[in-house]
């Protein structure tokens, strides 16, 4: 921002010096020669303010982060409702079936969920409740190769292997 700051008053002292320069001789031009250079340097003027404004707001990538499709808020608010009632249906009724469906809709009606990584990560607890680690694990390796940086992405891998050594011995 100071940089930005800085070149902008150069921009702005150069085009002091060029109209005091354009001033001296300003009084041997006519009307038309002078509404020409006013426009001009009212241009250069605007020029000199818009710029880094400009540059600001077009940055892109790492800066600004990824760019999303914004999401629905009704949707999220649904989405929102059916996952507490899978984690009330989950932890507190033990009625994983249930629970297993609240998630699948989630999936299926509103794959952009910001929270789709608690989702997955549930459902894959759901199938090892349900005795069927092969489900599971196809919802842990997901968490895992798309939101591994995220909330469950290490609780994911731990389960991942959990399966293997289950499976192989």
């Amino acid at each position: 921002m100071k940089k930005e700051r800085r070149s902008t008053f150069h921009v702005l002292r150069s085009m002091f010096y060029v109209l005091r320069s354009i001033l001296s001789v300003e009084r041997q031009m006519s009307n038309i020669e002078r509404r020409t250079l006013f426009i001009f340097v009212f241009c250069l003027f605007l020029f000199a303010l818009l710029a880094p404004a400009h540059a600001m707001l077009s940055a892109q990538g790492p800066q600004r982060g990824p760019i999303e499709a914004p999401r629905d808020p009704e949707l999220e608010k649904f989405a929102k409702h059916n996952l507490r009632v899978a984690r009330y249906y989950y932890k507190d009724k033990k009625a994983y079936k249930a629970a297993r469906d609240r998630l699948l809709e989630i999936i299926d009606t509103h794959p952009q969920f910001s929270q789709m990584d608690a989702v997955l990560f549930l459902l894959g607890e759901v199938y090892l409740k349900l005795n069927e680690p092969k489900d599971a694990a196809k919802y842990f390796k997901r968490i895992v190769e798309e939101f591994s940086t995220g909330e469950y992405g290490d609780e994911a891998r731990k389960r991942l292997q959990e399966l293997e050594q289950k499976a192989g011995g």
